[in-house]
């Protein structure tokens, strides 16, 4: 009997195959979109730091100006900063998704 010897060409099933697969690939790519990521609120990311145990950092409030008629005593008990409420942590993360 005699023996097939493989020639240099490709089958013409293999051409189409490959024509399938790219144009399957170009309709994958065309149709199918990424999810769209979730922006952070710019003034939240200066406000708040989120802190290792999930608590949420922020400074205190009447602190800035008018201090003159505030006396001493309110003025020192606004240092420093305080955690946010958990009625508020809600608010805080949608305006941080990543945080």
């Amino acid at each position: 009997m005699h023996e097939i010897k493989p020639s240099g060409k490709k089958p013409w099933c293999m051409g189409v195959k490959v024509l399938f697969t790219a144009t399957l690939h170009l309709i994958k790519q065309q149709w199918s979109f990424p999810m769209p990521k979730m922006k952070s609120k710019s003034s939240a990311k200066k406000r708040f730091k989120v802190l290792g145990n999930g608590g949420v950092k922020r400074a205190h409030a009447f602190k800035r100006h008018i201090l003159t008629k505030k006396t001493t005593k309110n003025k020192r008990h606004l240092r420093g900063t305080a955690l946010v409420n958990e009625r508020d942590m809600a608010s805080v993360h949608k305006m941080l998704p990543y945080a």
